[in-house]
């Protein structure tokens, strides 16, 4: 049985960056707010979002960065 899957991981998924290296950024990105990402709530997340979106800024074009903070700020309506 895999386990459940965490907002964390949702927003890992929807991030546009391998598994491996969005872990670490997405997790910088939240605790740079004072979020912690593998227990994050929807309104926390919402909160690490400008966070979230400068770190992807770093490593997607402009285009894919916005098309995926759409998905990502969906995550943090629940």
């Amino acid at each position: 049985m895999s386990p459940p899957v965490t907002l964390y991981d949702k927003v890992i998924a929807a991030s546009g960056l391998s598994e491996v290296f969005a872990r670490g950024t997405i997790k910088r990105a939240c605790s740079r707010v004072g979020v912690n990402a593998e227990t994050m709530s929807p309104s926390e997340l919402a909160r690490a979002l400008p966070s979230i979106e400068q770190a992807l800024g770093v490593f997607l074009p402009a285009d894919q960065k916005d098309s995926r903070m759409q998905a990502i700020r969906a995550l943090s309506r629940g």
